[in-house]
């Protein structure tokens, strides 16, 4: 049952399963990683071992940085409307409608899965693993892997509505009066 919803929740929300890869492999690309192989609509992205630790933390964040920024982006326009108090209108719902589920389904796939997480711990070479900022990124991977478990909750919907929301919200707070 639960494979089911999954599959579900993915076939609704493929454009952000999508562009989660995209984001990994445009990661790879900025950083100079060679991809052998890429394969988006199954979220794999089979690429060079990384010997240098912030590659590594930025390559397997970049989902997170990419998926919240097109989130953001994709809401804006219609949390700007809802937040500017303007009156609702069959010509613009489609597009707001169009809008909102691209913020929502870019937004589910932004937070960091427990495999991804356990990857990128590993995919530290061993050099750099008694330094600090591998225990303080240890200690970010347990938010994560709670966060993942949470996913069962639905936090990813509320972390995608949530951010869509609240930094339009914020960026209006900071340039408009109401």
């Amino acid at each position: 049952m639960m494979i089911w919803i999954s599959f579900l929740v993915t076939l609704f929300t493929f454009p952000g399963f999508v562009t989660r890869t995209v984001a990994i492999r445009f990661a790879c690309d900025l950083l100079g990683v060679s991809v052998y192989e890429a394969r988006y609509f199954k979220g794999y992205i089979h690429h060079e071992s990384i010997d240098v630790p912030f590659k590594v933390v930025f390559l397997y964040f970049s989902p997170l940085l990419v998926n919240t920024f097109l989130c953001v982006m994709f809401f804006f326009p219609v949390a700007l409307e809802f937040l500017l108090d303007n009156d609702w209108t069959w010509e613009n719902s489609n597009i707001q409608f169009l809008l909102t589920w691209m913020g929502i389904s870019v937004g589910v796939h932004a937070l960091p899965y427990r495999l991804e997480i356990e990857e990128c711990l590993g995919d530290i070479p061993m050099e750099y693993r008694n330094d600090w900022w591998y225990w303080f990124l240890d200690f970010v991977s347990i938010i994560f892997i709670a966060i993942d478990f949470l996913r069962k909750f639905g936090v990813d919907f509320f972390y995608a509505v949530g951010s869509g929301m609240a930094i339009p919200y914020l960026i209006t707070k900071a340039f408009i009066t109401f």
